[in-house]
């Protein structure tokens, strides 16, 4: 019997063409596979070849490489439905592919393109008002409005680990209005030395998502300096605004030990005088204390992150509670210490008095006492951070 040539496909075997006949002889059977001794005869005047019993003789393996492909353009997707990027799949296998080669093979979930969100990047201001943050403001559709399960995810490279990652949820925000418009808006903290780093932002609510563009402190504080001409307000805000690279740029080469290249500098687009701080002393603010026996209040610091944070150090204490008034405070244990920590001081009061209290007793400092302080410091890049935070707050003092 006279079998014709089938190709291989990428699923089966295929065969070349041969010739087979069936041998039973008493309590045994097998086919016997032949193919022609000289292709190029007719059939009628060709002799055969025995190649053997094993149907594996004429077998073409299966070919790997011979898929059906069907082309897939790519579609958008909408707010009403996924896309898809361009793909070609094999009617074959099944399988997907990125090129008409059929050698980059990829997941069907690799061409899906998340349904877009209902939402629309409006514009960004930057907080001066206790933190350092930039403000993205987002008009968001109803569903994503409504959303329990929608947020904002920031990611902020090569800061500390609170601030690497933040996310906030739509849920736990209040709608802004603005020119009769509704807009919400999503914080992303930064610390003082990371007013150059991009903020990454995405939307994210299941399998939906909405990237918007990166974005810095500088970034705005540059737009802001472009346009004061066009805005009193921005014109006001000038000054406060390069305080605060001058902070930034000096907080980075802080942390840095002066390994900051210049032209990686918050204030590196300043002209000379703007950046100058020329600072020979800083003002004291009287400090008060009444300690109960045995107690000792042992120094205080000054966190440089996105907030300011006063550190108090008491020794001498047993499990007691601070307590500052209009302010946050933590009670932390540290060691033989036990810390009051003031969150969240704003700019325009960080030549204020902060009063912490506890059983028994009160102590009163201010945080430009510590900054005082570090003027007689053997370390320069603390020596000028100190004096960048102390023109800082006298700028947040005129503006506010």
């Amino acid at each position: 019997m006279k079998h014709a040539a089938v190709a291989p496909t990428c699923t089966e075997t295929g065969n070349i063409e041969y010739y087979s006949n069936f041998v039973e002889n008493g309590n045994y059977s097998f086919t016997r596979y032949y193919v022609l001794k000289d292709p190029n005869q007719a059939d009628h005047e060709n002799e055969l070849e025995l190649l053997g019993t094993d149907i594996a003789d004429v077998t073409i393996p299966i070919d790997p490489d011979a898929h059906q492909l069907t082309y897939h353009p790519a579609t958008p997707a909408t707010t009403a439905a996924p896309g898809n990027t361009a793909y070609y799949v094999c009617s074959e296998c099944g399988k997907y592919f990125s090129d008409a080669n059929g050698e980059n093979e990829i997941a069907y979930e690799d061409t899906v393109i998340p349904k877009l969100m209902g939402a629309k990047l409006a514009g960004y201001s930057v907080s001066l008002d206790g933190d350092i943050a930039v403000n993205f403001y987002v008009k968001l559709s109803s569903e994503v409005a409504s959303s329990s399960t929608a947020y904002m995810q920031f990611s902020v490279p090569g800061t500390s680990p609170e601030y690497q990652l933040q996310t906030v949820y739509v849920k736990d925000l209040d709608p802004t209005q603005f020119n009769n418009e509704t807009y919400y808006v999503f914080k992303c903290r930064v610390a003082a030395k990371d007013m150059k780093t991009q903020i990454s932002a995405t939307l994210i609510d299941g399998d939906s998502s909405c990237e918007f563009a990166p974005y810095s402190v500088k970034d705005y504080a540059d737009w802001l300096l472009a346009h004061t001409d066009d805005s009193a307000e921005y014109a006001k805000a000038a000054p406060l605004v390069k305080a605060m690279l001058n902070y930034g740029a000096a907080a980075q080469l802080y942390f840095s030990k002066g390994a900051t290249p210049e032209e990686k500098l918050a204030n590196y687009d300043l002209l000379a005088d703007d950046k100058a701080i020329n600072v020979d002393t800083i003002p004291q603010a009287e400090e008060a204390f009444s300690l109960p026996d045995g107690v000792v209040f042992e120094g205080a610091t000054l966190s440089l992150k996105s907030e300011t944070t006063l550190s108090l150090y008491f020794s001498g204490l047993t499990d007691p509670t601070f307590s500052c008034d209009g302010k946050t405070v933590e009670t932390v244990e540290n060691g033989s210490y036990w810390v009051a920590r003031i969150r969240n001081i704003s700019a325009n009061e960080l030549q204020d008095t902060f009063t912490v209290t506890f059983d028994g007793g009160s102590a009163t400092y201010c945080p430009m006492n510590y900054c005082s302080n570090a003027l007689s410091s053997s370390n320069e890049y603390l020596q000028n951070v100190a004096k960048a935070l102390y023109l800082y707050s006298e700028a947040a003092k005129v503006f506010f």
